[in-house]
């Protein structure tokens, strides 16, 4: 009787990416970073739960096409959301989509003196003091609503004149003083009403207010004073080339004399919506990405650091693309507490306010700035943003404003309300849907959200062996269908292909075509799944789910053979429902260093 003797087989290992706590990172190499950091991470961010999940979607809250075209300014204020027009005019909405306007021509002429109304602007910024809503533009004199919404001219309260008011672009709080900077005729002033007011300047009797030339203090770049924003018990002003700060409330004898006590060089601001205090910190944008100021503890004094390092080589060409012009006025960021979120938005398409896209550089700071993941959002077309008081994020574009989801209301799709899709849930090539705001429709779909995450190159503790693959394991919940497809290699993209052809399916004479924005990506192996929380087949309202991907709740593996000594993942999809990965495992077997 013959015995056989059976060949072992080398132990099954496991490469898990999980955690996901680096977010996306273009710069370091990849045999620096862990398998679970990201080179690409578009529309998904870092939960709170450790998942990589799909952003929140938009749905339509406010049509205020009607009327409006352009807004270029929001804040939330008593329960309204105050909506600014490029043509001077203002409207208040609440959250259910009511509005009424409260400032034009008409309504200012009702006035003492029946001044005339706002006319064209660019930009707006807000500042809340003692139940007063203070709105500049920086043309024409700033307005302030009381706590009912009626409006008026900042004026001095016992004259009422209006003569010391500066034509500011940038108001800020602090202190229990108003700051007031960027007057087209003295663009380096920082204007600091008397204390206790936000309507009593230099110039009004009895007042100890003060205009500063802060150009004596600027050694770099423009002296034009670019925005404000409060800091703890400091007032931050901000240049192109430098940060200079300021203590309110220093007097010698009934004069107010501010001091600035620290000049940061070489941090710049792109504009005064490009500021936000966050307990600690000020997290600002300049040419060069998203930065922080931050007070240390022992000295006192404002240490400056850069916060997107990680992402510099992306963010940076896009910034650098616009005019000056541009970044004084578009670009801004908007804090979202229940995500940990800092989000500065940047267009793309600065040529026409109309049809550009708005990128996202999104830093999630769970446990401090210091734990902060990078991502990209992108399919967004806004044009300002704000948040509640209650954490919920707001943003406008064109007659419309849109409320982002959140864990406690999700969105699962974007511009809900506004958009749809054709039947089989696609879109036009550009990502956009058929226009549609009736209000009074069943549906509110939406378009879908395409996502995109792709790990580094991970060598799996091997880094001249080559891995065979055997089995894919992966755990989400959620119900978006989603692919995963493995490179190996160096190998992402099919450098073969001759490019995007002309419509009728030809090349140039050369056997060329157009060069793609992105190449088409060259994977080893390719499978189609779904989230754990979907139903299998007839469990779905139309059995959807059969046929159309491996549904990822199923604790059994998935076959998935591939063998090369580099390895890297992309988990792409469109999602029209959440989706939240957990990890992603890979069983393999080392095999020999020679292939």
């Amino acid at each position: 009787m013959y015995r056989f003797r059976v060949a072992s087989q080398p132990e099954l290992k496991t490469e898990v990416l999980a955690g996901f706590a680096l977010g996306m990172n273009v710069v370091e190499d990849d045999s620096r970073l862990p398998p679970d950091a990201a080179r690409l991470l578009v529309n998904m961010r870092r939960a709170h739960d450790g998942r990589l999940r799909v952003r929140h979607g938009s749905e339509l809250v406010t049509d205020l096409s009607s009327i409006f075209d352009d807004i270029i300014g929001i804040e939330h204020f008593n329960g309204y959301l105050i909506c600014v027009n490029s043509d001077g005019r203002i409207a208040a909405s609440d959250e259910e989509g009511r509005w009424i306007l409260i400032w034009s021509d008409a309504i200012a002429a009702q006035l003492p003196n029946a001044p005339n109304g706002w006319g064209s602007c660019s930009f707006i910024s807000f500042a809340i003091f003692k139940e007063t809503l203070i709105v500049c533009n920086g043309v024409d004199k700033p307005i302030n609503f009381d706590y009912n919404l009626n409006g008026s001219y900042v004026a001095d309260p016992a004259t009422g004149s209006n003569v010391n008011v500066p034509r500011a672009a940038y108001v800020t709080a602090s202190q229990n003083y108003c700051l007031y900077a960027g007057d087209p005729f003295d663009p380096t002033i920082l204007y600091i009403t008397s204390k206790g007011t936000s309507n009593v300047f230099q110039g009004d009797s009895g007042s100890d207010g003060v205009n500063i030339d802060m150009g004596v203090y600027v050694r770099l770049g423009s002296a034009v004073i670019r925005g404000l924003s409060p800091f703890r018990t400091n007032v931050v002003v901000g240049f192109d080339k430098q940060h200079v700060v300021a203590t309110l409330g220093v007097y010698v004898g009934s004069d107010h004399k501010p001091s600035f006590s620290d000049v940061i060089d070489n941090y710049g601001l792109l504009n005064h919506s490009c500021m936000v205090a966050s307990g600690d910190d000020v997290i600002f944008a300049d040419i060069m990405g998203v930065n922080t100021l931050t007070r240390t503890v022992f000295t006192g004094l404002i240490q400056p650091s850069k916060l997107s390092d990680n992402i510099e080589p992306v963010i940076v060409p896009q910034l650098a693309s616009l005019s000056d012009d541009i970044l004084a006025t578009w670009p801004f960021m908007v804090y979202n507490g229940r995500d940990s979120e800092f989000i500065l938005y940047a267009p793309n398409l600065p040529d026409n306010r109309e049809v550009y896209e708005t990128t996202g550089y999104v830093m999630t700071a769970q446990g401090g700035k210091r734990n902060s993941a990078w991502s990209i959002y992108k399919g967004m077309m806004w044009s300002c943003g704000c948040t509640t008081k209650l954490q919920r994020l707001y943003f406008a574009r064109g007659g419309y404003v849109f409320r982002m989801g959140s864990d406690a209301q999700p969105i699962l799709c974007d511009h809900e309300g506004w958009e749809e899709m054709f039947d089989d849930d696609t879109t036009f090539d550009d990502g956009r849907g058929f226009i549609t705001t009736d209000a009074t429709a069943s549906y509110r779909h939406g378009v879908s959200i395409e996502f995109d995450y792709i790990s580094v190159w991970f060598t799996m503790g091997s880094r001249r062996n080559a891995k065979k693959t055997k089995y894919l394991g992966i755990e989400t919940d959620g119900e978006a269908r989603f692919t995963v497809q493995h490179f190996v290699d160096s190998i992402l993209f099919d450098k073969s292909d001759p490019g995007d052809l002309f419509t009728d399916d030809t090349l140039f004479d050369d056997g060329l075509g157009f060069q793609y924005d992105t190449p088409p990506y060259d994977p080893q192996l390719m499978m189609e799944f779904v989230g754990g929380d979907a139903y299998g087949y007839g469990g779905s309202p139309y059995g959807d789910a059969y046929g159309d991907g491996r549904i990822t709740s199923d604790e059994r593996l998935f076959a998935w053979t591939v063998k090369g000594n580099r390895h890297k993942l992309r988990i792409h999809g469109y999602a029209i429902a959440g989706l939240g990965i957990s990890s992603t495992s890979l069983l393999y077997r080392l095999a020999s260093i020679r292939r």
